[in-house]
């Protein structure tokens, strides 16, 4: 059993356990997970060996190698599938942007805390980008509780800053990632869409299923500032600009609105799922809503 996520609380977490993590498109693997495989046939041909752990059958032992080597391994076979999971967190400073309650970085912890321990219980190993200048190593797709431990550390330690590198980072990773899985990108999105668009469109031609989840403030969606203010930069080394708020403000919510149709738009165009998250929303309520979604869907599929 793996510990609460440090980034959701108790009651949020209770939202999830009763969910799982559906593949909305036939999974393929050789892992014990929970998906259905496209490989069809009688028997499971044997593949290889991996070492037992905890939540693994103990009538999927090998006892011969145990016998001979004194140490627990399990068998797999070929028609057995997971759902090979990574998660893509923006970390830019715009991510740290709060003003009440939690921040764009917070929620998407949370997102990511909450998602990481429901694959790994389903025994579906999941890997961490972060997209953040420098960019940190790719956490590559794993299971247990080690690696369950890492991730979180990972995210604790992180500090969203200095400029986003999303569409980069989804580039480097689309050479990176070889077998096709789902691929849960976490972003507020605000950047040059079309780089985006780019990136996930080739992540898609790969096979991989797409997920963004779209992470603000309600401040951003309703401007609510008024009269002279000066916005600072959370990116650029703390430029600021002095704006008049109160005639800014028809202009922002024009343009935001068709910054938000572009990227549900180019959504659509790459199948990715689009699920919206406020800072003020609960995110497991938003992800409960989703993955019932997406368990309905898969109903629908087969």
């Amino acid at each position: 059993m793996l510990s609460e996520p440090p980034f959701m609380n108790p009651r949020d977490l209770a939202r999830l356990d009763a969910l799982e993590v559906t593949s909305v498109r036939l999974a393929e693997g050789r892992l014990p997970g929970r998906h259905r495989s496209r490989m069809k046939g009688g028997c499971a041909e044997f593949a290889e060996h991996r070492a037992y752990g905890v939540g693994d059958e103990v009538r999927r032992l090998d006892w011969r190698v145990v016998a001979k080597c004194d140490r627990y391994y399990v068998k797999q076979y070929n028609d057995e599938s997971v759902l090979m999971a990574t998660l893509v967190l923006d970390a830019g400073g715009g991510m740290g942007f709060a003003e009440k309650g939690p921040s764009k970085w917070d929620a998407a912890r949370a997102v990511a805390s909450g998602l990481t321990r429901l694959l790994l219980e389903q025994r579906d190993p999941v890997g961490l980008a972060l997209a953040a200048t420098p960019m940190p190593p790719l956490m590559p797709a794993r299971s247990g509780a080690s690696h369950y431990a890492a991730l979180m550390d990972a995210l604790a330690r992180t500090v969203p800053a200095g400029p986003g590198s999303l569409a980069e980072r989804l580039s480097e990773i689309s050479g990176r990632i070889r077998r096709r899985g789902l691929v849960v990108v976490v972003s507020d999105a605000f950047c040059d869409l079309e780089p985006l668009a780019q990136s996930l469109r080739r992540l898609g031609s790969h096979g991989h299923q797409l997920v963004l989840v779209h992470t603000v403030a309600p401040e951003e969606l309703s401007f609510p500032y008024r009269d002279g203010i000066r916005f600072v930069s959370l990116e650029d080394g703390g430029d600021s600009i002095p704006l008049d708020a109160s005639s800014f403000r028809g202009t922002y919510l024009k343009r935001l609105a068709a910054h938000l149709a572009e990227l549900r738009r180019i959504c659509a165009s790459v199948r990715c799922d689009y699920v919206p998250l406020r800072t003020d929303q609960s995110a497991a309520e938003v992800l409960c809503h989703y993955l019932r979604e997406r368990a309905q869907r898969l109903r629908t599929y087969y």
